[in-house]
């Protein structure tokens, strides 16, 4: 049997399905667990940078929504509750290694969390691209 190098359309809407289910229970508690959690999802979205293509710009987007969470968290910068949650539904799953496809399977073990950042990247876009451009940062650099 082949090996599945991607995720069928029924997948993908059920990942994004369940997603979005679950930035509707985020709370303030687990915004401060994913900003805890910080140094071991910097390691795995550095390790990502060193990839080409979307692996690289995930790991890129990965860093760039925890700047905003922590900048939102001190208030150092607007945050949106609804952009908070969204935010912390993402990297909840991206720091999650036993997810639909697990992390640990080369390349193929990733698309899941670009299909959550994705979805997150689509509710925030306008948020995060406004947090960029406060950030001196290049929008393209980011796939924004």
């Amino acid at each position: 049997m082949g090996e599945q190098r991607s995720l069928t359309p029924q997948q993908i809407e059920t990942i994004e399905a369940a997603y979005k289910e679950g930035i509707e229970e985020v709370d303030r508690q687990d915004e401060e667990h994913v900003l805890a959690k910080e140094p071991k999802a910097r390691e795995k979205a550095e390790k990502l940078i060193r990839q080409k293509g979307n692996l690289m710009l995930m790991g890129r987007q990965v860093l760039l929504l925890y700047g905003m969470l922590r900048d939102g968290w001190s208030k150092s910068y607007p945050v949106s509750s609804k952009t908070a949650a969204a935010i912390t539904g993402a990297l909840l799953y991206f720091l999650n290694p036993f997810d639909i496809v697990p992390d640990f399977i080369p390349v193929i073990g990733y698309l899941d969390d670009v299909v959550v950042m994705g979805a997150c990247l689509r509710l925030i876009h306008a948020d995060l691209r406004a947090y960029a451009l406060w950030k001196g940062l290049s929008l393209s650099d980011y796939g924004l």
